[in-house]
């Protein structure tokens, strides 16, 4: 896992969504950088957990839960130094998965990502972590509608890729997260600091990002 990486040259520069979240992100603290990226993960971590209910690997829920609960304290508090960032990287780094191609393993990699990348945005480049959290959730949303759309396939023939990408555009779930994600970083905006209820708002808020209204 890399999030020191120049992922606005990668993507923004080709993609108006992402060039306008970027955008917006760039005007706002480090710490809202960090309640981003946090905000993304809770969307990520809260389907993984209704998905898969009763299916996944407590220990492993425990210490994702865990240990996002801390990026989501870190925001006003900055209760992780960085040897508590390093160690809950670590951590996540050392989480096992299923040598499988199902989907909760699929699934669970990218929330122990995405994870990463909120932590990572506790420590430096926040800006590049947040938008990597954030791709991070568009991937697996692509994912979601593609398999809703064609059925869970290991090869997708390429020459279909335009209208697949087309369709998938046009489901309510993808304009729903998209336009919720477009408010959050306009609404990060408005103010350096969230106080801690407001915070708690926001959590509340992101733990329904993924699910169809």
């Amino acid at each position: 896992m890399n999030g020191n990486i120049d992922v606005f040259k990668d993507i923004c520069e080709s993609d108006l969504f992402y060039f306008n979240i970027y955008n917006n992100l760039q005007m706002v603290s480090d710490s809202n950088k960090i309640l981003f990226a946090a905000y993304c993960s809770e969307g990520l971590y809260q389907y993984y957990l209704n998905r898969f209910e009763g299916v996944n690997d407590k220990s492993s829920s425990s210490i994702l839960g865990t240990i996002l609960d801390k990026v989501w304290g870190h925001i006003n508090n900055k209760t992780m130094n960085q040897i508590i960032i390093e160690k809950a990287l670590l951590e996540l780094e050392e989480i096992e998965f299923e040598d499988d191609c199902s989907d909760e393993t699929d699934v669970s990699i990218d929330v122990v990502t995405t994870i990463w990348f909120a932590v990572s945005a506790c420590s430096k480049d926040s800006i590049n972590n947040a938008i990597s959290a954030l791709k991070n959730v568009f991937d697996r949303v692509y994912q979601i509608l593609s398999d809703k759309i064609l059925g869970r396939v290991c090869i997708i023939d390429t020459s279909e890729l335009d209208k697949i990408n087309s369709l998938i555009e046009e489901e309510s779930l993808m304009k729903n997260i998209k336009q919720k994600i477009l408010e959050i970083s306009l609404y990060l905006k408005t103010k350096n600091v969230f106080d801690d209820e407001e915070i708690t708002k926001l959590k509340k808020d992101a733990a329904t990002l993924l699910f169809e209204n």
